[in-house]
């Protein structure tokens, strides 16, 4: 039995150069053609008129694999009799939480740091570990 293929509708639309330049490399990203991909990500994601820009993931792909062969690392020091596994996990913590802090703030990210940060340790605190890492907000800064 042979299934009868739909007919394609070409369609137009409007955008911007940048976004333009967004959505092609995205689908070159994900090995499809522009119509495609815009069909298949309208299709997919949430098409409501107030939907946001799914957030990027805290690390990396090449980042989680990172962590996940340190937290193995971690595991097999544990093991051995008398070992404090507390101070090396700190440590692999501490070291990926810097270099992602730097990294989103590289890249022109710190208010979105900001407020992950808010999430993550509460509002004082939040504040408090963005303080030691970024310079104050636009306006914020203390004149002398």
């Amino acid at each position: 039995m042979t299934r009868r293929k739909e007919r394609a509708v070409s369609n137009s639309m409007s955008c911007t150069d940048d976004e333009w330049a967004r959505i092609s490399a995205a689908a070159a990203a994900a090995g499809e053609g522009i119509g495609r991909h815009v069909v298949r990500r309208c299709l997919t994601e949430d098409p409501s008129p107030n939907a946001r820009p799914r957030a990027a993931q805290a690390l990396s792909p090449q980042e989680q694999r990172d962590m996940h062969e340190a937290v193995l690392g971690l595991e097999a020091a544990a093991a051995e009799p008398g070992h404090d596994d507390n101070s090396y996990l700190g440590s692999a913590l501490r070291i990926l939480c810097e270099d992602r802090i730097v990294a989103m703030e590289r890249e022109g990210r710190p208010e979105e740091l900001r407020a992950l940060l808010r999430e993550v340790f509460g509002e004082e605190e939040g504040q408090a570990v963005a303080a030691q890492w970024l310079a104050p907000p636009d306006g914020d800064a203390e004149t002398g």
